[in-house]
């Protein structure tokens, strides 16, 4: 997005379950231009990320945290060695909320690669966003 470009509002949606769990959607729009010009206007192409998290009451994650968690299959076998391949640095501008960012670049082709910023929680690598650079 060019420097003229700024967000004009950022809200985020929420829904209550009955359970009493929450659960927060936003959508942030990362890269946008301008396509080819057609009788209505110009076609954008718009770069996004939707962004999910969930509250539970700590009375159902009681229930449900000695269960034991699924065998990882192929695909995250192979995301995880895409990372490996990675440039790794950490984020020190923006704090996590259960650990550290880390910005990884990993390479797609010779001259481009895939940014993704994660965040460590206690189980895993949380992805927090990707986007292309160089493509």
């Amino acid at each position: 997005m060019s420097k003229e470009n700024m967000i004009a509002r950022s809200k985020i949606g929420y829904i209550k379950l009955s359970d009493e769990t929450v659960i927060s959607l936003r959508v942030v729009i990362v890269d946008i231009r301008e396509g080819m010009q057609k009788p209505v206007g110009p076609d954008l192409h718009i770069a996004h990320t939707t962004l999910i998290k969930a509250d539970s009451p700590q009375s159902l994650k009681e229930k449900v945290r000695e269960k034991p968690l699924p065998p990882p299959t192929n695909i995250h076998l192979q995301k995880l060695e895409y990372y490996k391949k990675g440039k790794i640095a950490e984020d020190r501008k923006h704090a996590g909320y259960e650990g550290p960012r880390y910005h990884i670049h990993i390479p797609v082709g010779k001259n481009s690669e895939i940014k993704v910023v994660v965040e460590e929680t206690p189980k895993c690598l949380l992805p927090i966003t990707t986007w292309p650079k160089n493509l």
